[in-house]
């Protein structure tokens, strides 16, 4: 899930940064731009991540783990029961500091000059992208969630 994201804009005119905001994430105004002479900043708002990011885990972990498997009930369940206590923007970011979940961490793409909060990471996949199949898995996987803000944030990464 995409929290924030740098690149060059044609211009500081509003129109243009939010076109080029829009072609990395669905809902650009859920982020702040910050920079000038081009080069923008975009950060998630602080109160996205406190007010949405418990429901939509919740949805997340139950389709992609399935309550009943134990990766849920060891790993997924810490972090619901965590933000299920209603924690600050802060809170979210020290908890997530502090520990490793294999179901929620932080996560620097530099190649893709982006930041993420990385909500699940499979071992051993053998991926080749042919055509257009990871921007398909893409706009599936944000239309899928569309029903909340950080769904719009969604990204796959294959290394």
């Amino acid at each position: 899930m995409i929290t924030s994201f740098w690149q060059s804009v044609g211009s500081d005119e509003e129109n243009e940064i939010n076109r080029v905001a829009s072609t990395r994430v669905d809902k650009p105004e859920i982020f702040t731009a910050q920079g000038k002479n081009g080069f923008y900043t975009w950060t998630l708002k602080p109160e996205i991540l406190s007010t949405y990011l418990y429901s939509f885990l919740k949805g997340y972990y139950e389709d992609m783990y399935g309550n009943k498997r134990s990766v849920f009930k060891e790993d997924c369940k810490a972090v619901l029961d965590f933000l299920a206590t209603q924690p600050t923007d802060t809170e979210i970011w020290k908890f997530l500091e502090d520990d490793w979940h294999d179901v929620l961490n932080v996560s620097s793409e530099h190649f893709f000059s982006t930041e993420t909060l990385c909500l699940s990471c499979e071992g051993k996949v053998f991926f080749e992208e042919m055509d257009m199949h990871i921007d398909f898995f893409v706009r599936a996987i944000r239309k899928a969630y569309s029903d909340n803000p950080l769904g719009g944030c969604l990204d796959i990464y294959v290394y």
